[in-house]
């Protein structure tokens, strides 16, 4: 876990704001929200989220990328050559979900917001994917990285300010 406790009380507050504006369907649904503490321990670690955005006609866009949640946020690296980098870009209102069986869902409504390596958080999340994506792919992992930086293909860094989250399990 690498939330602060102002990461949890920050992330309890969007799921307490947006549990009390959730439609009765979707409360009904999330009857039992988890809290801020529980969904960072369900979150840890990659999670191929379903990333939705418009294209520059409005159709619906989604796709499935990587996402890790990371002081209380959602962030997902989309490479330089994917067609939502450009949807993105446009229009940074998006829609992200996650599910894990027929129990854990996640959906997240909010605004991608660019991140560069002048951002703060941008060398502690780094430190955080590399060990993430090592764990998975193995050490060659970060020599593959580096070599598609080097050729320009790395891609682009954003994290999701959510306005409404709901989670359940």
């Amino acid at each position: 876990m690498y939330e602060t406790q102002d990461d949890l009380v920050a992330l309890q507050a969007l799921l307490d704001k947006s549990f009390a504006t959730a439609g009765s369907h979707l409360a009904g649904m999330f009857e039992a929200p988890m809290t801020a503490r529980d969904v960072v321990a369900h979150l840890e670690g990659i999670c191929e989220v379903h990333f939705a955005t418009v294209t520059p006609s409005g159709a619906p866009f989604v796709a499935p990328i990587d996402g890790l949640f990371f002081r209380g946020q959602l962030w997902i690296g989309i490479p330089t050559a994917a067609a939502r980098t450009a949807f993105v870009s446009r229009e940074r209102r998006i829609s992200v979900s996650y599910t894990r069986g027929r129990s854990f869902c996640l959906i997240v409504h909010g605004t991608a917001e660019e991140v560069t390596e002048s951002d703060p958080m941008w060398a502690p999340y780094h430190e955080y994917s590399d060990r993430e994506y090592v764990k998975l792919y193995g050490a060659g992992f970060l020599e593959w990285a580096e070599q598609q930086k080097a050729e320009g293909a790395d891609g682009d860094m954003w994290r999701v300010r959510a306005h409404k989250m709901f989670v359940k399990e």
